[in-house]
């Protein structure tokens, strides 16, 4: 995986593509997803993904325990100078 920084903020992020082809930028550090509990007092649980691969019909399948990154146009600070609407 390649690091990269930001042209605006200088932190560290991932060129990505996603499903669509478009490239996206990702904070090159995985985040951790917490689920609350609303009972008094909430309590937070760190949330787990799990994929689920099976190769074809007739393998077992297996899973894995993915890392999951943020869009950094979320966690920029600059992040409207580079939507489409945001430049003039």
């Amino acid at each position: 995986m390649n690091i990269a920084k930001c042209s605006s903020c200088g932190r560290a992020i991932v060129w990505a593509t996603s499903p669509l082809g478009a490239r996206i930028p990702l904070d090159a550090r995985p985040a951790v997803m917490y689920y609350i509990d609303e009972q008094a007092p909430p309590r937070a649980f760190a949330v787990k993904a799990e994929i689920i691969k099976r190769p074809d019909l007739f393998s077992e399948p297996t899973t894995e325990t993915p890392k999951t990154y943020v869009s950094h146009f979320l966690t920029c600070p600059n992040a409207a100078d580079h939507s489409k609407g945001g430049r003039s």
